[in-house]
């Protein structure tokens, strides 16, 4: 599955080409480099339109027959209660049903994460998957552009209120997630500030990240272990199995 990186930069690369059919082919690269990634995913849904921006999603990250990582499994066999992904694919769906043979709960609004709770609570029932910014079979919930990042907060802000007290509450484990979506860091930093500063410690896995990056985070109550991802997970399941 392709990065948001990788995603914006094929989204900049078909506007150039569009553009350059057009005649303002430097414009617009002129635009793409001094552009964020929010905005020129935005102005990719308004150049070609809903239906062929929702097209290249899906092209993207709903791939039937996927094989999904031995860090998903792991991560499955791990057993969580509950998983805030800012991911649209279905990958974790998938490892998840490997492994425990049914699906998950799946939360993408305050609606479905309270029916979530519910039946966890009377049925005892395994893993929900917040997915923060949409599902892929749900395009009306996708969050990738600017005025998605805006609509989000109008639509459903009870639903972001929940990723914010559990940062608040709870320590959270960082997987494969580069401390840098502007979403995070906004809810990140109202956490602090309702605390007053106050937070449990979580922490980040993350293969490459430089040592001001991690102080920083440090200083923010996130320490971060700078190691793959696989072999973290390996560890750690090693680690709990001892334990057991």
């Amino acid at each position: 599955m392709p990065s948001w990186s990788q995603l914006i930069e094929e989204m900049g690369s078909e506007l150039i080409r569009l553009s350059e059919r057009e005649g303002r082919g430097a414009e617009e690269k002129e635009f793409i480099r001094e552009a964020n990634y929010l905005d020129i995913a935005e102005r990719f849904k308004r150049k070609v339109g809903k239906s062929r921006y929702f097209g290249a999603l899906r092209r993207n990250y709903r791939k039937y027959g996927v094989v999904v990582s031995g860090a998903h499994k792991i991560l499955m066999r791990l057993q969580p209660d509950i998983m805030f992904t800012t991911n649209y694919d279905k990958l974790l769906e998938t490892a998840y049903t490997e492994i425990h043979g049914e699906m998950p709960n799946v939360a993408l609004n305050t609606c479905d994460l309270a029916g979530a709770q519910v039946g966890r609570s009377l049925h005892d029932e395994g893993l929900t998957i917040v997915k923060l910014h949409g599902d892929i079979d749900r395009p009306e919930t996708i969050v990738l552009t600017r005025e998605d990042y805006i609509g989000i907060q109008q639509r459903d802000m009870a639903f972001l209120n929940v990723f914010t007290t559990y940062l608040l509450m709870n320590t959270i484990l960082f997987l494969g997630f580069s401390l840098e979506d502007p979403n995070f860091i906004r809810h990140y930093g109202e956490s602090l500030w309702y605390s007053g500063g106050f937070k449990q410690e979580s922490f980040a896995v993350v293969d490459s990240i430089s040592e001001p990056f991690i102080e920083e985070w440090k200083d923010r109550g996130i320490t971060v272990i700078r190691m793959d991802l696989s072999d973290f997970l390996i560890a750690l399941e090693g680690q709990l199995e001892i334990g057991r």
